[in-house]
């Protein structure tokens, strides 16, 4: 009787458990990664035919810097040139980019078929330049497996998207020309500069910066001309136009000791940070766009300066008249402290039926293997 009543009372727990179970919310791959990955049947965009030379590229971003944006206004874009060697047989391409590209094409375009360009992240802030109207086509790839991904000539998906291998498969950091269709890249010194704004454009873009025609391009999303040339140009125009300066030797020491003859009950809130700047503010203006990472500065605004318009990134601004420090995120310097941040709450909750993060991504690549592509977030990724 006892063992019977105990089975019983086992049973209805689990039951009981089951039921609350299937009613807490569940760690799905939608919940976690978003909308879930598109099929391989949905993705494909085109078919290759055996006539056509067939050439795949891939680069991180070009080595000349642009005047132009495709559809996001935080973004910058950069310039491969591709050179088109004359010849009989005509040339189908991909051209793949991490980052936005403009791929301006010249010499023998008639060659030609068709030349699909895309980006790594599935979006399509790509464009193209030079070609015959309708070669160039922007695939929409978002949520689709990657087409090719570093290492780019051992992993790829091309046979499944065109129904053919490539004839060739080339990859460039940072190129200045392609050649087609040889494949070859060709790159660029950084030239000399003489001031330490001309400097910046060389370090990150060796091919410098350009101006181009937004009529003169093809996009599959709207192309913009900021108002402010992008990153290091855009503080290149800003300095020759006396928009903004290099600080002099000791004049920040000047700016804050006056700060604090006036506002002596600050003394203590004065921030050491403030003589990292980059450059004083010193008119209106608008801040150059898509300064990331590497590309961020730190701006001084003298008093009585309007504040700049813009995105400063991950950069900030500092003004020296007491008001509020606008950081971008990654920049700590400002004259006065700023309060100390509230702690962050946790993105998503800990349900205690949920799957470890790797876990779910290792299986989920394990399957997409299994129906014979790759994920596009799978490193170890080969076609079976």
């Amino acid at each position: 009787m006892n063992k019977i009543g105990i089975t019983a009372g086992l049973l209805c727990a689990l039951a009981s458990f089951a039921t609350q179970a299937a009613e807490k919310p569940r760690w799905t791959e939608e919940r976690m990664w978003g909308p879930p990955p598109r099929d391989i049947a949905d993705c494909r965009f085109a078919s290759v035919g055996a006539g056509s030379r067939f050439i795949v590229a891939g680069v991180m971003d070009g080595d000349t810097l642009s005047n132009l944006q495709f559809g996001d206004p935080k973004e910058a874009s950069t310039i491969v040139r591709v050179e088109v060697e004359a010849g009989s047989d005509p040339l189908t391409v991909f051209l793949h980019s991490e980052s936005p590209v403009i791929w301006d094409f010249g010499g023998a375009v008639e060659r030609i078929e068709s030349a699909f360009i895309a980006r790594r992240k599935g979006t399509r802030e790509v464009a193209s330049r030079g070609l015959p109207e309708g070669v160039a086509k922007f695939p929409d790839l978002d949520r689709c497996p990657t087409v090719i991904q570093p290492p780019w000539a051992n992993v790829n998906n091309v046979q499944l998207y065109f129904g053919r291998a490539p004839d060739l498969i080339a990859f460039e950091n940072k190129p200045k020309m392609l050649k087609l269709p040889t494949g070859e890249f060709a790159t660029q010194e950084r030239p000399d500069a003489a001031t330490y704004a001309e400097r910046e454009i060389y370090m990150y873009h060796p091919g410098g910066f350009r101006v181009l025609d937004a009529k003169s391009v093809v996009s599959a999303l709207p192309v913009l001309e900021p108002e402010t040339y992008p990153q290091e140009a855009g503080l290149f125009e800003l300095v020759k136009t006396e928009a903004i300066r290099e600080p002099e030797r000791g004049e920040i020491d000047r700016l804050v000791e006056d700060f604090l003859r006036r506002h002596p009950s600050k003394s203590n809130d004065v921030s050491p940070h403030i003589h990292s700047v980059n450059y004083l503010i010193i008119r209106e203006i608008m801040l150059p766009p898509a300064m990331y990472g590497g590309h961020l500065k730190r701006f001084l605004v003298l008093p009585g300066v309007p504040e700049p318009r813009g995105n400063v990134g991950h950069g900030c601004v500092i003004f020296i008249d007491g008001r509020a420090t606008k950081n971008g995120g990654a920049c700590l310097a400002g004259l006065l402290r700023s309060p100390p941040k509230r702690p962050r709450r946790s993105p998503l909750p800990a349900f205690p039926d949920a799957p470890e993060l790797h876990r779910t991504a290792s299986d989920e690549a394990a399957e997409l293997l299994g129906r014979g592509y790759c994920a596009s977030w799978s490193i170890r990724c080969r076609r079976r």
